[in-house]
């Protein structure tokens, strides 16, 4: 239960507002006027049905290891807004070695194989220095204001990823009593294969998730090109937590064209000329040419371009 008075308390957690709440005195006996006295309600659905409880065994993704990222397929049973993501790490002093960060991505599944992870839909990433070890402590990491919707019946993927250097053991269950054939791995060359063709046994990942707020309205799709974001890129040594990130809209799908062009109006790299679904995509970038050389520092403007239409927008590139 909580308490609030003037924090516009809502069933809807992303409406919800404690940050505007004012100090109450409650005393034994007394009369306390004004308060507004609401239960939050649960997510609308928790997607934890997929493993057992108990943990069989740890996998070490990361730098150097047999596989750099572990997927959980997961079916909404509503439509809703995901609101958290919980990551199962060993409890052991080797569960999380390094000083990377732990990248959680959103992704759509494979138009190939439906059963394993396609596109990407977002990355949050978390520190290692952040995290918690042990079954009877996940990590919980809150997404709910990244607006990400899903509909009843949609199949979602969610995957943990190292970056930057360092190794997290993920926890996967006995893959006996619940084979339910929705966990893989990533190898170190890139390629998903479900956990039942890589190891003896088709183990869950114990990683859950939730769904909560209202059902997305449904509204026309615009074509619309979103400013990138973080900016201005940033280019250093090492560049994989410091990519920049295209997000845009299709009405329908099309073949869209995201090109990169200097102030003197000259293309200095094509980013992106293929086929995409209608609705949200993006794109990531780490401010290099193709080559791979770091692009010189100044600004520069993006174009998307699908079909007859098209729109520019501007960024900048230090150093």
């Amino acid at each position: 239960m909580e308490y609030y008075s003037g924090a516009r308390e809502s069933h809807d957690h992303l409406q919800d507002r404690p940050d505007e709440a004012v100090p109450v005195t409650v005393s034994p006996d007394g009369v306390t006027a004004n308060i507004d006295f609401l239960a939050n309600d649960p997510p609308n659905q928790t997607l934890d049905q997929y493993y057992q409880t108990q943990a069989a065994f740890a996998v070490g993704i990361g730098n150097s290891q047999a596989y750099s990222a572990a997927a959980m397929r997961f079916t909404a049973g509503v439509s809703g807004q995901l609101l958290w993501v919980r990551v199962f790490i060993n409890g052991g002093s080797a569960g999380i070695q390094g000083n990377g960060v732990l990248r959680l991505a959103i992704l759509k599944s494979d138009a190939a194989n439906s059963n394993l992870p396609g596109a990407v839909v977002d990355r949050i990433d978390t520190p290692l220095s952040a995290l918690t070890r042990g079954l009877l402590v996940p990590n919980e990491i809150r997404i709910g204001d990244r607006n990400l919707a899903v509909a009843a019946g949609e199949d979602f993927f969610v995957s943990a990823e190292v970056m930057n250097g360092g190794v997290v053991q993920l926890l996967f269950d006995d893959g006996v009593t619940k084979p339910a054939f929705r966990s893989s791995v990533k190898t170190a060359n890139g390629e998903w294969k479900l956990t039942g063709e890589a190891f003896s046994k088709p183990y869950n990942l114990k990683l859950a998730a939730a769904i909560g707020g209202q059902p997305p309205q449904v509204v026309p799709l615009q074509f619309t090109l979103e400013q990138n974001y973080p900016n201005p890129v940033i280019v250093g040594n090492t560049t994989q937590s410091l990519q920049t990130a295209f997000r845009f809209v299709l009405p329908q799908a099309s073949r869209a064209v995201l090109s990169l062009f200097d102030t003197l109006g000259r293309q200095v790299r094509v980013l992106a000329n293929a086929d995409f679904p209608a609705g949200d995509n993006i794109l990531f970038w780490d401010g290099r040419a193709e080559t791979g050389a770091a692009l010189p520092a100044g600004i520069y403007f993006y174009r998307l371009r699908a079909g007859n239409v098209e729109q520019v927008r501007k960024l900048a590139l230090v150093h």
